[in-house]
């Protein structure tokens, strides 16, 4: 939010939720989540942290980015992140069984078409 945006208020915290609620409403739909989970933790950064954070995810070195976003964040904040990744991460794994699955049902579907075809050339 810039600064003449930003009601007058000596407060820093006030500031940081002004500039937080500002960033929100500007944000796509799409991003709104992430400005609601990270941004606090985003404008509390120094610039030399967030020039940091933006050199790393431009290297796409998307670990260090992570854990550097996550060491900053508080101990309630990190569970549930972390209980949001194990949920992603338990999803992800009931998908790849289920297309493993299917992907075996396909083969053996196949493997039959052909020991038929076999079992035509041989005459059985």
């Amino acid at each position: 939010m810039p600064p003449e945006e930003i009601e007058e208020t000596t407060d820093p915290r006030e500031v940081l939720e002004q500039a937080l609620r500002g960033l929100i409403e500007k944000a796509p739909d799409s991003l709104r989540p992430l400005a609601v989970r990270y941004g606090p933790v985003l404008l509390n950064w120094s610039y030399d942290e967030l020039w940091a954070w933006i050199e790393l995810a431009s290297l796409g070195k998307w670990q260090e980015a992570q854990t550097a976003l996550l060491r900053q964040l508080s101990d309630g904040d990190l569970v549930a992140e972390l209980e949001a990744i194990n949920l992603g991460m338990a999803e992800a794994n009931i998908n790849n069984k289920q297309e493993k699955e299917l992907l075996q049902q396909a083969t053996i579907a196949i493997l039959r078409g052909v020991l038929s075809l076999v079992l035509l050339m041989v005459g059985l």
